[in-house]
């Protein structure tokens, strides 16, 4: 997913430039050196549980339903006083334009981007719900910010725990 969502750059028809800012874990981003001054990205885990429903007796097979979220801080260059929320709603339309074609399939049903397809069929299947869009808060953030949650379908052999690489 972090490789799928690091190929958000203008030469790949988007307007932002997320190269080398996708980060896994990253709860917070400041303005600090020039380098924290452009957008970036972080996938989190939310603080619920989801247990999965087994598919058979022994309970050794699973789906799983693994929700993320995505948190994406506009840079201060792209920040507007007067509508100060306006880049994050831009810049959350180029993730979920990136996310589509993870699911994206042809008329005769074949993956449009093979590559990416299901993230190499680790995932079942991939539900976007609406973002949510923040400006800047004090204590919080000194930039606009968005949430996107994402749930997936993952299919899981307890028997073989990680397995499944996310």
């Amino acid at each position: 997913l972090t490789q799928v969502l690091s190929g958000i750059w203008p030469d790949n028809g988007y307007e932002f430039d997320l190269r080398e800012r996708v980060y896994r874990g990253r709860s917070s981003m400041t303005t600090g050196g020039d380098q924290d001054q452009r957008p970036a990205l972080s996938i989190l885990e939310p603080k619920t549980i989801n247990p999965g429903s087994y598919a058979d007796e022994m309970a050794t097979y699973r789906k799983d339903r693994w929700v993320v979220l995505l948190q994406g801080w506009v840079g201060q260059r792209d920040h507007d006083p007067d509508n100060p929320t306006d880049a994050a709603y831009r810049l959350a339309a180029d993730v979920e334009k990136c996310l589509s074609g993870i699911v994206s399939v042809g008329p005769t049903g074949q993956p449009l981007y093979p590559g990416i397809y299901l993230l190499g069929r680790k995932v079942a299947s991939m539900e976007l719900s609406q973002p949510t869009v923040r400006p800047a808060e004090d204590g919080f953030s000194d930039r606009a910010y968005f949430y996107l949650p994402i749930a997936f379908t993952l299919a899981s052999d307890i028997s073989q725990p990680g397995d499944q690489q996310r």
